[in-house]
């Protein structure tokens, strides 16, 4: 893929079969991750083993719904990291605000330590 970018400047996605070590079928897909110069910095690669029966396989891109259990794992798509910091402030206040243990003078340290125990300060521009 990286030959034919070279070759070409090609990056639309590709699709393809290939074969695992153990000479599996692998159904596979790569995409040239482009750096803000315009220049590869990377490829990404799926790899979907097909050994395996289709039924199964599709299972596991789907959520089991037999357990009736809410999905407690969140991701944010945010584009920009002050957009990541935003919303984890305005979760952590209304986790903070719905804690009844937490007083009005222990509040700014609560949702500090929210933001702490997330990792949000390992962000460059969260500190402001």
């Amino acid at each position: 893929m990286l030959r034919l970018y070279e070759q070409t400047g090609e990056v639309t996605p590709k699709s393809y079969f290939s074969n695992n070590k153990g000479g599996e079928m692998l159904k596979s897909s790569t995409c040239i991750i482009m750096g803000e110069t315009g220049k590869p910095i990377g490829m990404f690669c799926v790899n979907m083993n097909l050994s395996h029966p289709f039924p199964e396989i599709i299972k596991t891109l789907m959520p089991d719904t037999s357990q009736h259990h809410s999905f407690d794992m969140t991701e944010n798509f945010s584009s920009s990291a002050g957009d990541v910091v935003e919303q984890a402030l305005n979760h952590a206040v209304i986790e903070v605000d719905a804690d009844d243990s937490v007083n009005l003078k222990g509040r700014n340290k609560a949702i500090t330590k929210v933001l702490f125990d997330n990792g949000i300060f390992e962000l460059k521009e969260a500190t402001n």
